[in-house]
């Protein structure tokens, strides 16, 4: 076997049809990397806890800026051809086909996230101070003229999973002629990988306490601005973003009752080919 010590081979096969005289098999095999678990020192009291560190060492990659692509089932591009046919590394990973185009038949086991070390305690809510919260949105930005202090409030969790094996076998026909014609585009197969679970909270809270005598026009443009910074977060088919829960001179409160993907694991696939 050609891969390293750590590695699973998962067969998934398909037909295609006879290209250059030369009937063939054409499989997709999705790599598992072999995780190494470490222990998580918590406090009895572990919610709050440093949630960004906690998904990395459960074996997840913390979902930075919280996009909304990283779906159980979505086939994920990261690299393209470049200048001289060198490969450049987009700056965020783009959909290359949803789920629906490739497992079509597949829909995600939902479980609950425990934290670890809470005597298996599920979590009703993250919190998520001013650190946290620029770990995981780096993109929003605070003026402390007028913004005295935020946290971000993320709902109860749950991993959504598609199982390796309910995958083998299952890519639809047209989901691997995409790919066939991504390769013949100069593409690379270990460009691309296959996001098979999903930790997902089905709400999110933004609360801001406002400097005295912050004008109230202003309030109201950094709530705006707010609201077009994380609208390409949510997932599913309602989309329709923050609203305004409370809002005055004191505080300001925005939430959405809807999913968001905080962190996920993925695995890369790769081709064999066979005659016949």
């Amino acid at each position: 076997m050609k891969r390293k010590q750590g590695r699973i081979r998962v067969w998934i096969a398909y037909s295609l049809t006879r290209t250059c005289c030369l009937a063939c098999l054409f499989g997709l095999v999705i790599l598992g990397l072999a995780g190494c678990a470490s222990t998580h020192q918590n406090k009895e009291d572990a919610i709050p806890i440093d949630l960004f560190q906690l998904l990395i060492e459960m074996g997840y990659q913390p979902n930075r800026g919280l996009a909304g692509i990283y779906e159980p089932g979505n086939l994920i591009q990261t690299k393209e051809p470049g200048a001289q046919g060198k490969p450049v590394a987009f700056s965020t990973p783009i959909v290359f086909k949803w789920r629906k185009d490739c497992f079509p038949d597949q829909n995600p086991h939902v479980s609950p996230f425990v934290v670890p070390d809470t005597v298996g305690r599920t979590s009703d809510a993250f919190s998520l101070d001013a650190s946290l919260v620029r770990l995981f949105l780096p993109m929003l930005k605070f003026d402390r003229s007028s913004v005295s202090d935020y946290r971000i409030e993320l709902g109860k969790a749950r991993i959504h999973t598609l199982a390796k094996g309910d995958l083998s076998h299952n890519f639809s026909p047209n989901c691997v002629k995409a790919l066939s014609r991504a390769m013949a585009d100069d593409d690379r197969i270990e460009w691309f990988s296959v996001i098979v679970e999903a930790v997902v909270v089905d709400s999110l809270t933004i609360e801001m306490k406002w400097q005295s005598g912050t004008d109230a026009a202003f309030r109201l443009g950094i709530l705006d601005t707010l609201k077009q910074q994380l609208a390409g977060i949510f997932t599913g088919q309602d989309r329709s973003g923050l609203g305004l829960l409370t809002n005055n001179s004191h505080q300001s409160v925005l939430q959405a009752k809807q999913s968001v993907i905080i962190g996920y694991r993925m695995r890369p696939i790769q081709p064999v080919m066979r005659e016949k």
